[in-house]
């Protein structure tokens, strides 16, 4: 086999690691994949965000605005320097450029492994309610609101504290009524409406990251506990989780829906009920922990999407812990996978 090209995107490290920094970790702990990783930074952030220290050659990318045109202009450059393989985003806002224009890439030989549009869809927060019951979860209270009006009986129905959410991304945990009405404004102009008013669940936080092949089949599943959270309220540390309902529902998912590609399943546990509260259509920024449990799922996906066959879904063991860290720290501890006590 050639020497394969991998492009990511989300290989940032200004603050603290992007999702796609996970992913190259991961693939670069699987000796047996002989590639070239190729580091996509947005422009926005400037290539000094990339993580060199763990992509072989890093490339600066328009956003991927409006049709795309932009973005793809430059990515059939970058094609043409490289020889790309495969492409992994790792960005909630590309995947629907890489969606739409997965056929055309494929002609110019670049492989993708991402969802269908209607999948896409799926992860809007006023359907969360239809995603959890065909996997037999709960959901939290929810409202979805257009109006000042409709926000203010959503609060007398459901009370505070409560959790105000815009429709693709962002969420705030509002107290008062008057904070509620100044967040739904913000949400609105940044998001547009309407915008998702959900019941606080307080308990757990319990996540699940699994790749499915498209066609109901399970590439790997993993689960995760958060245990302590940044100052932005993401995920700081965490510990690998085994709770059967939440894996029972990940395979569910991958059955009912034929999900192609990686996600992320978030949940609430509160009195042994477990309550769906959003679901993400791409790897965490803590899948790399999967490669400590004998699990590496970006592997993985590398090799269903250049050579679809049936691979089998492996267990893990709870108790391995993650650490996000910051680029303060040594580039090599940027996200870490450590025997728990």
């Amino acid at each position: 086999m050639k020497r394969l090209r991998v492009a990511i995107t989300g290989i940032s490290s200004a603050d603290r690691p992007g999702p796609g920094a996970a992913i190259a970790l991961s693939l670069r702990e699987d000796t047996e994949l002989d590639l070239d990783l190729i580091g996509l930074a947005c422009e926005a952030e400037g290539p000094e965000s990339c993580a060199h220290w763990i992509a072989d050659a890093t490339c600066v990318m328009p956003l991927a605005l409006g049709e795309g045109d932009a973005y793809l202009h430059r990515l059939l450059q970058i094609q043409s320097e490289f020889g790309l393989d495969l492409i992994i985003p790792s960005l909630d806002a590309e995947l629907p450029f890489f969606i739409k224009h997965a056929p055309l890439l494929a002609d110019y030989g670049i492989h993708t492994f991402v969802p269908t549009l209607h999948h896409y869809a799926l992860r809007r927060r006023d359907m969360l309610g239809a995603v959890a019951r065909g996997i037999d979860l709960r959901t939290p209270r929810t409202r979805v609101v257009r109006t000042a009006a409709a926000l203010d009986q959503a609060i007398d129905d459901i009370g505070l504290p409560l959790m105000l959410k815009g429709l693709y991304n962002k969420a705030y945990r509002v107290r008062e009524r008057e904070e509620a009405r100044l967040r739904f404004n913000e949400l609105g102009a940044e998001w547009g409406l309407p915008v998702v008013v959900q019941e606080v669940i307080a308990g757990d936080e319990l996540y699940v990251v699994g790749v499915g092949d498209g066609q109901g089949r399970s590439l790997g599943a993993l689960g995760f506990r958060k245990v302590t959270i940044s100052d932005e309220n993401g995920i700081w540390t965490g510990v690998a989780h085994r709770h059967e309902q939440l894996l029972e529902a990940a395979q569910k998912f991958i059955v009912r829906s034929r999900w192609r590609g990686p996600f992320e399943l978030a949940c609430m546990l509160r009195k042994g009920e477990l309550y769906l509260v959003d679901l993400h259509p791409r790897f965490p920024v803590w899948s790399h922990l999967a490669v400590g449990q004998g699990l590496n799922l970006a592997a993985r996906l590398v090799r269903q999407a250049l050579n679809p066959a049936p691979i089998r879904a492996q267990q893990f063991h709870a108790g391995r812990e993650f650490l996000q860290a910051c680029t303060a720290l040594q580039p090599a501890a940027a996200a870490l996978a450590v025997p728990g006590n």
